[in-house]
């Protein structure tokens, strides 16, 4: 897109003497011709002007706006006093970038084109036209004309061939092509970006390079072809690191988020944000927009729909602030297919509802634009209308005529609205129809999971019993054969060979600690004690010295207490999950991660073997138990996605929680 400036400035109001100045500025061009306007004024102050000028430049660039725009309100006051047109035409466009700055845009374009009209290809006042046509196209790219849009930057570029100007010819190919490509003219976008790349090597400027290549790779993200995308977006990386160029380097690193997207590596997707949200960078509003957007359809990928709708809300309401129609736009529909993937068919309408309402009224900002075109001609031809009307109401015919079509009019008008309400009625039934099978599908799939979750409850108990029996039972009975062993061992009869018992004891302390290891199992008591998080790095932990691969545990957040069962469920899915890596994966890396944000607990399972094959999918989820963790999965309301290659597999879940169980 157009690379708009970023920071706002904080609105002003115009005073009445300006107001009539600029007023003023419209008429003097009739005052004087070109000849007699150069010579109304001395050298001493064109020259002061050109020096108030530079002043408020400087300003600017420091961030002083309002300083800036007082000395350009003291540059057009003296330049229409004295006719210097330069003075006026440059002051009238720095004011015009001044309201574009605060979002003002129809000011901002009144400014302009006032400054069009003091601009003549025989003086030095030609030097600005290219720009302000550049500025024009800025202010319908945000009204939403790209048609417009591109018609001044045709002309800039045409102005700007013919004479010296500060813009540069590569930055109006690179803001021509960003237009095109959102108008999916693909193919011309190319074209001028690859003679804005031309044009940056001739006048060895790297910003303007940056730029050119971050518009290839977006024209190529466009059509889809990952590896040009991604080789251009890294060269934009490069050269925009190596000048400090941290705006574009933003936003390409966000931009190989897109691609990652596109790829379908959600996680690659992610790292990518944060290594962008790391930079120390005053990035634009837009291009964080983008960020947050790109963040959200990562998580959707994934099904971890708490975070996305975490960073898609903010998103939307960046967009509220920054008062961007086109953002507004992708993130409801962002907002809408999040909801519908959640079943929150509500949200999901009104986001809908949302992002066409935004639409319509853009449309209608283009139509309104087009009436105001028409409507002299419009207003010429009305008197001659009126005098036709008064015509017709004179002859009965006619007038009988007249009162037949409105009748007409007025029968098809209630059939329509008959046909439309019956329409209407009917609509209404079978959504209520529709609604009634849902409820009716609800309660269906509600007994099914109640009745999983009581054989669930009931084999945790019955572990829970056996462990009770293993531990007070057996364990007693063979720690008092060790006892009595021992004491046998240490009295001074000779009955037995002591050395012959040794072996026994040996063997009795061997069987008690496989039964405390297998109670354990059964029951953890750090589950317990300390919670699903501890529980599951004590057993990852020792874990680790029995198995032929690293192990690495990792908590993104504090992880809280919750329900026994639930945390009890959710170890044993970990532990099914771990016991098929060892298995079947062949991995020499395992990866775990916790995180919990929003009541949103998620796990994250990967390894790095062999993968799952390809062919007899439903024979081999049976044996690796994966069909025993997605029915655990559809009992605890959790989502799981499994996506598996032959690099290894990742396991993603997804909990929605109740609020956390108090500590003690």
């Amino acid at each position: 897109m157009i690379r708009l400036p970023v920071k706002r400035l904080q609105h002003w109001t115009c005073t009445l003497i300006m107001m009539s100045l600029a007023c003023c500025c419209v008429g003097i061009k009739s005052m004087a011709t070109p000849g007699e306007v150069s010579k109304q004024y001395s050298f001493s102050d064109r020259n002061d002007i050109r020096a108030l000028i530079a002043e408020a430049r400087s300003l600017a660039l420091l961030g002083y706006h309002d300083s800036s725009m007082q000395i350009y309100r003291r540059v057009l006051e003296r330049s229409i006093l004295i006719h210097y047109k330069y003075g006026i035409a440059r002051s009238l466009t720095n004011l015009g970038n001044a309201e574009a700055h605060l979002n003002q845009t129809s000011r901002a374009m009144d400014y302009f084109n006032a400054a069009l009209n003091y601009c003549d290809t025989t003086d030095e006042t030609r030097g600005l036209i290219a720009p302000i046509y550049n500025n024009k196209a800025n202010i319908y790219f945000l009204w939403g004309d790209n048609e417009q849009a591109v018609r001044m930057l045709m002309n800039a570029m045409y102005f700007r061939s013919r004479f010296p100007s500060e813009i540069s010819l590569s930055s109006i190919y690179i803001n021509l092509s960003n237009i095109l490509n959102l108008m999916g003219r693909y193919g011309q976008a190319l074209v001028y970006l690859d003679k804005a790349e031309t044009e940056a090597i001739h006048s060895e400027d790297p910003v303007a390079l940056a730029n050119t290549y971050h518009g290839k790779g977006s024209a190529y993200i466009s059509l889809q072809e990952w590896e040009m995308a991604k080789d251009y977006m890294q060269k934009a990386i490069r050269i925009g690191r190596a000048n400090r160029y941290d705006d574009i380097v933003y936003s390409a690193i966000v931009n190989m988020a897109s691609i990652a997207l596109g790829e379908h590596r959600p996680h690659e997707a992610i790292r990518y944000i944060n290594e962008a949200n790391a930079l120390d960078a005053d990035a634009s509003p837009y291009y964080r927009i983008g960020a947050l957007n790109a963040l959200g359809k990562a998580y959707m990928e994934l099904d971890r729909f708490g975070n996305a709708e975490e960073h898609v809300k903010k998103a939307l309401a960046l967009s509220r602030s920054f008062n961007s129609t086109r953002n507004l736009i992708e993130t409801h529909q962002l907002m809408h297919q999040l909801y519908l993937k959640k079943r929150d068919y509500h949200n999901a309408y009104l986001h809908l509802y949302e992002e066409k309402k935004i639409s319509d009224s853009l449309n209608n900002e283009k139509n309104a634009t087009a009436l105001m075109q028409v409507e002299s001609r419009y207003r010429s031809a009305r008197k001659d209308q009126e005098m036709a009307n008064a015509m017709l109401l004179v002859n009965r015919q006619q007038s009988g005529i007249k009162i037949r079509n409105i009748w007409i009019g007025i029968s098809v008008s209630g059939l329509l609205i008959s046909t439309v309400i019956i329409f209407l009625l009917r609509r209404n039934y079978k959504h209520k129809q529709a609604l009634e099978q849902e409820r009716v599908q609800h309660l269906i799939r509600q007994q099914a999971l109640n009745e999983m979750r009581a054989v669930i409850d009931t084999e945790e108990k019955e572990r829970s019993r056996i462990a009770r029996d293993l531990h007070d039972g057996i364990m007693i009975q063979f720690s008092t054969v060790k006892m009595n062993l021992s004491s046998l061992l240490g009295s001074n009869e000779e009955i037995l060979h002591k050395e012959s018992l040794r072996p026994y004891i040996i063997q009795l302390d061997k069987a008690t600690q496989s039964l405390r290891k297998a109670a354990h199992h059964l029951m953890p008591d750090m589950l317990l004690e300390e919670g699903l998080a501890e529980a599951v790095y004590y057993f990852l932990n020792n874990l680790k010295k029995e198995v032929p691969f690293t192990i690495t545990y990792e908590q993104l957040d504090k992880i809280p207490r919750f329900g026994v069962q639930f945390e009890l469920a959710v170890y044993r899915i970990i532990q099914e999950l771990i016991q098929n890596i060892i298995k079947h994966a062949r991995a020499t890396e395992a990866f775990v991660q916790l995180s919990y944000s929003n009541h949103q607990l998620g796990i994250d399972v990967e390894d790095n073997g062999v993968g799952l094959p390809p062919g007899n999918s439903e024979k081999m989820q049976k044996g690796t138990g994966l069909k025993s963790i997605e029915s655990r999965m559809t009992a605890l309301n959790g989502s799981i996605r499994i996506q598996s290659n032959g690099r290894g597999t990742s396991v993603s879940l997804e909990f929605t929680t109740d609020a956390p169980v108090p500590a003690g």
